[in-house]
């Protein structure tokens, strides 16, 4: 009545190998554990490097993986290009589990299970929009009781006879550890002294986990910066900056290329710097900041106006600090009364013209 409990170390049990795969397969998550990161080779071949991975399989309490190993790269090569749309190839590892091996003393013919797991790939519809193939196109593939794993999708575009680099893309779920159930970890019992920085890795807290209601003002900063140059201004020019970065996700974004979105009401320090390259020297410009709350009605913050015959007017910048409410538009604006050029010159390596938002309180 209790042989439906197996016992792993126990004097004169034969332990099968199932019995180890099917713990690891509660530890862990994922398939691959290393390498196996598909590569272009040339012409229409792409290679499966070495590695290690797991082929889960079963359900319920017989859930389990195959445990692999791949220690020679392997080649696959794909089926020509249609002549008139992309279509997306799948390449899998699977289980083939219509595979015999003998029985008896280990050997060559089935020592580590040789032949039993294999790569393909399964080839997509070519259309307009392609989409990747079904499962059963993959099961149709590989044979319908046949566990697999997909490591990677290959853009295969119209009548190309080579799969470059950025047409692959990787589908490996490298394997980590179990996450804990919600409400597991009992956060009262974790003292303060505890939770350091050097234990979270930088890339695991991101803005849009943070409360931003809990957090005091001045005590987060919130920064974004927008560039732009090679640009002839005469007269009035809203600056479209072709570059912008943030340190945050959400908090301040590029709104219509021109126009920075604050979402949050508070101070902030608005910095425009302009860098005049070419024009004649008895021309003056302005550069200065609006901002509105609907990008349609726009109010302008502390205006300067400069006169490029001194040398030290051609770089220019004007800064003000400034209590916006939440969704405010903010944009940098120039004018000027002639021709005068914002562009690179040896002189001025740095962003022709910038703009950057700041909230400090």
């Amino acid at each position: 009545m209790y042989d439906n409990f197996k016992l792993l170390n126990y004097s004169n049990s034969l332990v099968s190998p199932e019995l180890y795969a099917r713990h690891q397969s509660k530890l862990f998550t994922g398939n691959v554990v290393n390498g196996l990161l598909v590569i272009p080779k040339t012409g229409l071949i792409v290679t499966l490097p070495t590695g290690n991975g797991f082929i889960p399989y079963g359900s319920g309490a017989t859930a389990s993986n195959r445990e692999f190993s791949l220690v020679v790269d392997f080649d696959i090569t794909l089926d020509t290009a249609d002549a008139s749309n992309p279509r997306i190839d799948l390449i899998v590892i699977y289980a083939d589990l219509a595979v015999t091996l003998p029985g008896g003393t280990p050997g060559v013919a089935n020592l580590d299970g040789p032949g039993v797991v294999k790569a393909t790939f399964v080839k997509g519809t070519p259309n307009a929009s392609p989409v990747e193939p079904t499962v059963g196109a993959i099961q149709t593939k590989i044979g319908a009781a046949n566990p697999y794993i997909i490591v990677a999708e290959v853009r295969v575009d119209a009548l190309v006879t080579t799969i470059a680099a950025n047409k692959i893309t990787d589908r490996r779920v490298l394997v980590g550890p179990v996450r804990l159930s919600a409400g597991t970890v009992n956060t009262a019992t974790i003292a303060d002294a505890n939770v350091t920085t050097a234990k979270i890795a930088d890339a695991s807290v991101t803005y849009t986990k943070m409360n931003y209601a809990t957090i005091p003002l001045g005590q987060l900063s919130f920064n974004s910066y927008g560039t732009a140059g090679g640009v002839v201004v005469t007269g009035t020019l809203v600056v479209p900056f072709n570059k912008f970065t943030t340190n945050s996700s959400t908090q301040i974004t590029q709104s219509g290329g021109q126009n920075m979105l604050l979402s949050q009401a508070g101070w902030y320090e608005l910095l425009f710097n302009a860098n005049v390259t070419d024009g004649a020297g008895t021309l003056q410009y302005v550069p200065y900041i609006q901002y509105s709350t609907d990008s349609t009605t726009w109010y302008e913050a502390s205006p300067l106006l400069h006169n490029i015959t001194a040398i030290n007017a051609r770089g220019s910048s004007m800064a003000t600090d400034i209590f916006l409410p939440a969704n405010t538009y903010v944009r940098a604006v120039i004018f000027t009364t002639g021709a005068l050029r914002f562009a690179a010159a040896s002189a001025f390596t740095e962003p022709q013209m910038s703009l950057t938002v700041k909230r400090i309180g």
